[in-house]
């Protein structure tokens, strides 16, 4: 057994301490395979593009054309990745961040320790630590390329720093914490306007400790100076680089975007990123002016508040309710298409699960607030939550903006649980603790139970949802089932359980599997064809499976002949939005061909792992197509084995705005052809390709050097809902054509 001793205390590291580390390991790393992950979500296109940019040399040249800046330190510590790794370091950034995930657990047992009685130190320590490693929306912060991991494990020491200062009295810890701080601060601005009633409460424990108000205030000045040690250069290089006379820049300039979008919210009763976006920058590309723009957003926001004050009242209520209530949706919870059964049920489970912790350490964090620790940093925490919970309705309530709050909930939480037999040392206190425990808990729980439809008929709580997603995921399975009998070639069994299973339930997965059983009985043309079929199902009010259906529709045209017609279905918008073309690999049965011509918009099923077709402003998009590869991108020549060596010519580009030229080794199989140096500009390049057996495919991937273009491409990107918002882009393909040799 380990001792660690500090401030008189004795921790132990036990096998306690050690199973609950070992079990946040653990689901850490399982979200990485029951997460549905798809591209970049939130804000980690922005991120991952800044930390490219600034590893290559290029400082944070990024955000000059973005419509904020960010604070540096979670961009420079995805940086430090790509510069060991390069641009493809994703998992390597994952890895590092599941691994701080971990540390977090144990920095918060830390932290309990010190807030809890001193009679109950072990316990509190145990039951926070399990409540955090048992959280599962901390665990899949531990993959998501976002700050709030980080940003934790700098400003929960920091707090724990500030406590030890409290018990102590010695300067160390209190510089300690300013530095931490003041780190934590470069990752997240909106601590920085905390600091001031952190600061606050360093002078009253002055005081209580007998200082005169005067001498109280030396602590606060060293508090001070270690934060603006940290902070000021920081500040000194972004208004020198951003302001242009504009105003100082503490951290980034978020704030005004965020609060002009709070206001717009209760000026307009919607939401419209966008429309504010084109209002600052005028378009969707913005200058360098970022303190200006700053300053706009903040006179803009305060004129809505002024036009329409009721409306920004009732928005600020709202926005209340959603931070205290559950939110099913959002893009960090990853549950797009639940009801489709496209969400892994372990995902859901952990959805629902994290959800259930919420609502209990909910509950009993006001008891564990009003019940007397007799230990320093509850007015710390008390600040940060009520600072947190007004800012957020202020401007806008998302899941993310509750994250750095949990950790304190979880730890008052577990001082209620472990004080539970004591008795009140105040009957006003017990009162007030078991009025707002009830209070909240009446809040929360229709968002976790059941919601009423008199409550909002839209709206459904956490376990309505849950059930949507397992009667998804059944019927989804059903759909499997039914397709693994057609692939058998049993096609009269098939049509059987498709028309018993939407007889009982239509859904979309059984329309594509009618338009393959119909094309299977021969029925193609005519009112009950395959072709009639498809164009009565695309729905209107779901992209994917828009997409999908034209799809399907564009291969059978394309097959029948009718190139125009599939062109046509290719080249949709919901086809553009998607590009899925994972699906299409799997899923199309293209025409054999020797030759591809990516772009003309009758590339689906022949490629993977490029991004969306472009063409030359002004040109014909069919006839000069082409398409940027990603990372890894593979060719598909159906039936174009020959049993002999061919030739594959290829009309690539090399362009790339970086120093360091543009590398392909093109792979054949598992067998690794001569890796190639691209020159910038369009060339023909000829790959020497061993036998392969005859009418086999002919499967060629590609492994590429990537870079990212730049912010006007994410903000394009962005603006046209693609749904891979931030590319790393290889090099540009035009066409590709298998020759005898």
């Amino acid at each position: 057994m380990r001792r660690w001793a500090g401030a008189g205390r004795v921790w132990r590291w036990d096998a306690h301490v050690a199973a609950i580390l070992l079990v946040a390991l653990a689901l850490r790393v399982a979200v990485w395979w029951t997460l549905p992950y798809r591209d970049f979500i939130s804000d980690e296109a922005e991120y991952w593009g800044a930390a490219v940019w600034l590893a290559q040399g290029r400082g944070f040249s990024f955000f000059d054309g973005w419509i904020w800046t960010r604070p540096p330190v979670y961009v420079l510590f995805l940086a430090l990745h790509i510069w060991l790794v390069g641009p493809t370091a994703l998992p390597w950034a994952r890895a590092t961040q599941t691994l701080l995930s971990v540390a977090l657990v144990a920095l918060v047992m830390l932290l309990a320790r010190r807030l809890a009685p001193a009679a109950r130190e072990r316990s509190v320590m145990l039951l926070a630590g399990w409540a955090m490693a048992l959280s599962y929306s901390f665990a899949t912060f531990g993959y998501l390329l976002l700050n709030e991991t980080v940003f934790l494990c700098l400003f929960v020491p920091g707090l724990w720093a500030l406590t030890l200062w409290a018990a102590t009295r010695r300067w160390r810890w209190l510089m300690l914490a300013g530095g931490l701080l003041g780190l934590a601060v470069l990752t997240k601005a909106i601590a920085l306007t905390w600091l001031p009633l952190a600061a606050l409460w360093v002078w009253l424990c002055a005081r209580h400790g007998g200082a005169r108000w005067r001498r109280a205030l030396a602590p606060v000045a060293v508090l001070t100076a270690s934060v603006c040690a940290v902070v000021l250069p920081w500040s000194a290089y972004a208004t020198l680089r951003w302001s242009h006379g504009h105003g100082l820049i503490l951290v980034d300039t978020t704030g005004g975007y965020n609060f002009a979008l709070g206001a717009q919210t209760g000026y307009l009763g919607r939401r419209d990123s966008q429309a504010l976006h084109d209002q600052l920058c005028g378009g969707p590309v913005c200058d360098a002016q970022q303190a200006a723009r700053q300053q706009r957003a903040y006179a803009l926001g305060w004129q809505w508040i002024r036009e329409a004050p009721a409306g920004f009242v009732r928005k600020t209520g709202q926005e209340l309710l959603d931070m205290v209530q559950i939110q099913y949706g959002g893009a960090e919870r990853l549950r797009a298409g639940h009801t489709l059964g496209a969400v892994p049920l372990p995902h859901l489970l952990g959805l629902l699960t994290d959800d259930t912790l919420y609502v209990l350490a909910l509950a009993l964090a006001p008891l564990g607030l009003l019940r007397r620790q007799c230990r320093p940093g509850k007015g710390l925490v008390v600040s940060w939550l009520a600072y947190n919970i007004a800012a957020g309705a202020l401007v806008f309530a998302i899941n993310r903006f509750r994250q750095p709050l949990l950790p304190f909930v979880f730890i008052y939480a577990a001082c209620a649980a472990a004080q539970w037999r004591w008795s009140w040392q105040a009957r006003r206190r017990q009162v007030w603790g078991y009025v707002l425990s009830a209070a909240l808990t009446l809040l929360v729980l229709p968002s976790y139970l059941y919601w009423p439809p008199l409550l909002g008929a839209e709206r459904q709580s956490s376990w309505q949802h849950t059930l949507y997603g397992l009667r998804g995921l059944r019927l989804a399975a059903e759909c499997a089932a039914i397709e693994r009998v057609l692939a058998n070639g049993d096609i009269a069994t098939a049509r059987r359980l498709h028309d018993a299973a939407n007889a009982r339930r239509p859904r979309p997965c059984l329309a594509l599997i009618n338009a393959r059983l119909l094309e299977a009985e021969g029925r193609i043309d005519g009112p009950d064809g395959a072709l009639a079929f498809l164009a009565r199902s695309a729905p209107s009010d779901d992209a994917a499976q828009a997409a999908k259906i034209l799809l399907l529709e564009g291969d059978l045209l394309r097959r029948l002949g009718r190139l125009e017609a599939a062109r046509e279905r290719f080249a949709a918008r919901a086809v553009e939005i998607t590009n899925d073309l994972d699906w299409s690999w799997r899923e199309l049965d293209p025409p054999p061909t020797t030759r591809i011509d990516l772009g003309s918009a009758l590339d689906e099923g022949y490629i993977r792992g490029f991004y969306k077709r472009e063409y030359s402003d002004g040109a014909d998009p069919f006839a000069t197509g082409f398409r940027w590869s990603g990372p890894q991108a593979w060719l598909r020549f159906p039936q174009a084995g020959t049993g002999r060596p061919q030739t594959l010519v290829l009309r690539v580009n090399g362009y790339t705005n970086t120093a360091t030229p543009m590398r392909v080794q093109p792979l054949l199989d598992a067998t690794a052809l001569p890796a190639i140096t691209l020159q910038p500009g369009w060339q023909e390049l000829r790959l020497e390709l061993p036998p392969t057996p005859p009418g086999g495919d002919v499967v060629v991937r590609f492994e590429s050097s990537v870079f990212v273009d730049g912010p006007r491409d994410l903000a394009e990107r962005t603006r046209a809902e693609s749904s891979q918002p931030l590319r790393l882009l290889g090099f540009q393909l035009d066409w590709a054509e298998l020759r005898p040799r």
